[in-house]
């Protein structure tokens, strides 16, 4: 099929440019950059504008994002699976064998769930802040709010590209009222509680004494225990839902994971 070739195609040229640019964005312009030895300047009245601590903080999270390639591409690469995910729920469900076909109705969780553990921004987080922890500590705000800016970084990136991947599942793939809910809500909850996990094992087990960001994103015990705790949570959380839904109507069970999940959360 010529439509089925280049959508392949597509999809396997568009991660390949978008990380060209990303790095030559990023890591390129950092490796070239030479030291400028700056004489001071002049100070120039400006209009200040206020922010709150936590708009503050959770600006400066997604400053040190953008300015790592290293940090973007390896705890975002689910949020472009999510994207092709979305994309491909129509073909999907055109493939979908019709004695299987009331799998659609979990094929979406299932798929979204997935991607969801490998976009674990909150993971490295703690780590990442290294030799500039003391920074955080010298500011007039509570480490709750800290952890919550790191929080909430992670639900605002993640958040609506899984709702769109929830609504074109639901579209395509979901049969009927409860089931369709069931996609909407089981991943989002999955998220929330995802970014939580990762951020209270990046607590529990940090690491500042690295020379290279990669070693913590990359090799930290953190993001290690962080994806196999995400994959455990998605698998009970799915599971659960699948011998709920065989004592109730197909749907229900996994409606009342996510309201137990986001009562946790």
């Amino acid at each position: 099929s010529v439509l089925y070739t280049l959508l392949y195609l597509a999809m396997m040229i568009l991660p390949f440019v978008l990380t060209v640019w990303i790095l030559s964005r990023t890591f390129l312009a950092l490796a070239t950059r030479q030291a400028v030895v700056s004489d001071g300047k002049a100070y120039t009245k400006r209009d200040q504008h206020m922010r709150s601590p936590r708009k503050a903080l959770l600006i400066r999270e997604l400053k040190r994002l953008a300015h790592s390639s290293t940090y973007m591409l390896n705890t975002g690469m689910g949020l472009l699976m999510l994207l092709l995910f979305a994309f491909g729920a129509p073909f999907i469900s055109k493939e979908l064998p019709s004695a299987i076909a009331i799998l659609g109705n979990y094929i979406g969780i299932m798929g979204i769930a997935f991607c969801l553990t490998t976009t674990l921004f909150t993971a490295p987080s703690i780590s990442l802040e290294g030799d500039t922890l003391w920074q955080l500590q010298s500011l007039p705000v509570s480490g709750g709010d800290i952890l919550r800016s790191k929080l909430d970084m992670h639900l605002i990136l993640t958040a609506p590209v899984t709702l769109l991947t929830s609504i074109s599942c639901s579209i395509f793939l979901a049969k009927g009222a409860l089931p369709i809910l069931a996609t909407i809500l089981l991943p989002q909850a999955l998220n929330l509680v995802m970014g939580e996990v990762g951020l209270l094992i990046g607590i529990a087990f940090p690491r500042f004494d690295w020379t290279n960001e990669a070693i913590v994103i990359k090799q930290s015990l953190a993001v290690g225990l962080s994806m196999l705790a995400a994959m455990g949570i998605s698998v009970v959380s799915i599971a659960g839902g699948f011998v709920l839904d065989m004592l109730l109507p197909a749907g229900s069970g996994h409606i009342l994971v996510s309201l137990l999940l986001a009562g946790v959360g």
